[in-house]
Formats: structure tokens, sequence, C-alpha cells
């Protein structure tokens, strides 16, 4: 997140307005700051994988995704709510569908044949990608726990078929056509690398099963489909950083104060990445000057102590309602 938030910040600071010291730090960050956005998603693979990598546990797939949409919801909500006063009212409008259903734009827009549809924000197309993510694996998650090898043949065969009558009806290529039916974009790498990560370090609790080697084997080929280059890019030399931390304190750093603290910088965390451009429009609109190691220190304190009351009091308790009803 203070990636995220300060490849916003520095991109609104002109090299001449900032002191020396601060210019390889604004190019740091204006240059890769923006990989916040692939660590969270090999974080999320990490996580998601091992929650449900118990070979014990029973798996229900629309148990999982409820789950997810009712944690995502109530932030998307939230945010549309601050967003009226940002986008007007009529744009607003055309950003609700998308933004609360977490279903492409383009799409709305090919239905209603119009260009006016589109996010609350630009973070919302992460959460887009995410849900994607969520679809595809709690999908594969279902058909591995299927007995009948028969069943998972009709599945396949399926898929198949439908991506050739695709085929034949968008005059596409059949592979780009599977992929897309399959949710396979080049983010899935990121959310793959993490899930292989949560493989190695659920070896230390679990005995391999039949459903771990095929779920590997599978997110192995389509890292090596998905990463045609020989060599990891930035993006994804981040995006293994944070997962690979995480291991290193799972397996060496086992003290409560890590608990802690992990508890107040990532409870915070979605709430803070969903608003943090709004906020900081917000606090600039406000009168807050661009003095800047103030704003660059100042701001970040502020959006994670806002988000933590707005969990606290807000999110929180819409979370539980919703789980309760739902």
């Amino acid at each position: 997140m203070i990636l995220v938030i300060w490849h916003h910040l520095f991109q609104d600071y002109q090299d001449d307005s900032l002191p020396r010291y601060l210019l390889p730090i604004k190019f740091f960050f204006v240059e890769y700051g923006a990989r916040g956005v692939q660590i969270f998603f090999c974080l999320s693979g990490f996580i998601i994988f091992s929650m449900n990598a118990n070979k014990n546990k029973q798996f229900a797939f629309w148990s999982f995704m409820r789950s997810r949409y009712t944690r995502l919801l109530p932030g998307i909500i939230l945010l549309g709510l601050i967003s009226i006063p940002v986008l007007g009212l009529r744009k607003w409008v055309f950003s609700v569908f998308p933004s609360v259903t977490l279903i492409d734009p383009s799409i709305f827009n090919k239905i209603g044949r119009s260009e006016n549809f589109s996010w609350f924000s630009n973070p919302m197309w992460s959460l887009f990608t995410e849900i994607r993510f969520y679809v595809i694996f709690a999908f594969v998650f279902w058909l591995l726990k299927r007995k009948s090898s028969f069943f998972r043949l009709i599945v396949l065969i399926s898929i198949l078929v439908i991506s050739q009558v695709l085929t034949l009806s968008t005059e596409d290529k059949f592979l780009d056509t599977l992929c897309q039916l399959l949710f396979i974009t080049e983010d899935s790498s990121y959310f793959i690398l993490g899930m292989m990560l949560a493989f190695i370090d659920s070896r230390r609790s679990y005995p391999l099963s039949r459903e771990h080697f095929a779920g590997i084997l599978v997110a192995i080929l389509l890292l090596i489909f998905l990463e045609i280059q020989t060599s990891f890019d930035e993006s994804m030399k981040f995006a293994l950083l944070a997962p690979s931390l995480t291991l290193l304190v799972l397996w060496k750093v086992e003290y409560p104060i890590v608990g802690k603290l992990a508890k107040y910088i990532g409870i915070p965390s979605y709430i803070s990445y969903l608003t943090h451009l709004h906020f900081i429009f917000i606090l600039r609109l406000i009168g807050l000057e661009q003095i800047a190691l103030i704003e660059l220190v100042l701001i970040p304190v502020i959006i994670f102590v806002l988000s933590y009351v707005i969990n606290l009091k807000i999110e929180g308790p819409v979370i539980k309602f919703l789980r309760s009803k739902f």
C-alpha cells in the first residue's frame, strides 16, 4: 500500500518542486510503485491457496464465492458513496453496475451500445482481476474434488467445444478464445506464482495429495505458458518479493509482535487501497499544503488511520451482517 500511495503522490510533483535528496526516491516510486498491485495479486494467490490447502477440508464453490463477495462489497459500496461528489451524479450512475458487480465496463458498454460505463475509481480494475482469479480458482478446486474422472473429462470437452463455437462465431484464434473463456490473462501469472509458493509452504503441514500434485502441475504449465521470456520481468520480481518474505516470517519469526503488527497494518489495507485516491483528492482540496516531506509522510498516515476507523466502525460490522444473512 505504501508503494501504491507514494506512487500516486509522487506523480503530482515536478522535479524542480522537490528537494534534491527526494529525487531518487521519487524516481523509484514513480517507476516501481505501481508494482504494489502485482504484489497484491501474488499475495492473494498465496493466501487463497493456503486457506484451502488442507486435503481433508471440503471445498464448496458457492460458499467460497459468497465469502469473497461479502468481503469485497462493503468497501466497494463505501467507495461508491464517497465517489458521488468527486465524479458527479451522471458519471457515478454509469459507474454503479460495473463497480458493484465487478463486471468489466466494456460489457455494459456493448449491451447499452455506449461508452458511458466505467469504474468508480482506477483501483477497481484490480478487484475485477481478483474476482476472475476467484472464479477460476474455485472452479478448478471444485473440479479436482470430483471423484469421477468421466465427469472431469465431460467438463473439459465442454470447455473445448464452447471455445470452438466462440472461435467460429468471432473469427478469433482458438487459443485466444480458450484463454479468455478460462480467464487466463497476463495477470494470472502473479496469482499462480503465489499459489506455487503457498504449495511449498503447505508441505510443512500436509502430505502431498493427488489434488495438490495436479494443481501445482497445472500452475507450473500455466506459468510457463504465460511467461514466455526466459527471466522474470520487474513486475514478477516485485510480486515474488512479498510471499517470499512471508514464507521467511512463517518459518523463522513466530513471535506475537509480528501478528499484532500484521493485524494493524493489514486490517485497513483493503479500504486504504480502494479510497486512497479519494482521500488524497479531499485532503488537498481542504487545503493541505504541498510541502513535499510533510505531505509524503502525513497523507499515508492519515489514510491508514481513517481506513482503520472505517473498517472498525463500518466495514467490519457490515461484513458480519452480510455473512450472517447470506
